[in-house]
């Protein structure tokens, strides 16, 4: 199966996507894409390296200027993942708008049929995130951004994940 996995600004999960990155790669065929902030999310929290290796290819939106051409090649792809998808991303994605890589590539997936699955990082009341310095600290998330992840359900072809590694389910059931 071919992956495009897109990485948006969010470090709590991040870690674990990337594990679960890490281990579809092994079975599946993965490109990663980083919108701005996911790639330099993932360089402050020292895990860029990690996915570039996992990844058959790698995309950043800062390399893909406004046209998104990323987009144009969705078809090359079975699923799209979103993880992980942060509030600003799921906020824009229930609003219909496709201003920035990571909610245009969710919306071209979804207007062309893919399946697309996200793992928001603001889904629960409170969440234990780790920052880049190794620090637990706990997080309260805004009632409008937990609105939001509950709203992505209603849409077709969207499959809202609470872990990555639930990622790895999904494709069991859809095989």
């Amino acid at each position: 199966m071919n992956i495009l996995w897109m990485v948006t600004g969010g470090g709590y999960l991040l870690e674990e996507s990337c594990r679960a990155l890490e281990s579809l790669s092994k079975r599946h065929t993965v490109t990663v894409a980083f919108s701005r902030a996911g790639r330099e999310v993932a360089l402050m929290y020292n895990l860029f390296g990690r996915f570039k290796r996992a990844a058959k290819k790698v995309v950043c939106e800062n390399d893909e200027g406004y046209s998104s051409p990323l987009v144009g090649r969705l078809g090359l792809y079975d699923l799209v993942v979103l993880s992980p998808c942060t509030a600003n991303t799921v906020a824009k994605i229930v609003l219909g708008v496709a201003d920035s890589l990571a909610s245009n590539v969710c919306s071209q997936a979804l207007k062309s049929g893919r399946m697309v699955a996200i793992v928001p990082t603001d889904s629960m009341r409170e969440v234990d995130a780790v920052i880049p310095s190794g620090r637990k600290i706990r997080i309260s998330c805004r009632d409008v951004d937990i609105r939001n992840a509950r709203k992505l359900k209603a849409e077709r072809d969207i499959k809202v994940l609470k872990s990555p590694s639930d990622i790895s389910r999904l494709l069991k059931d859809v095989d």
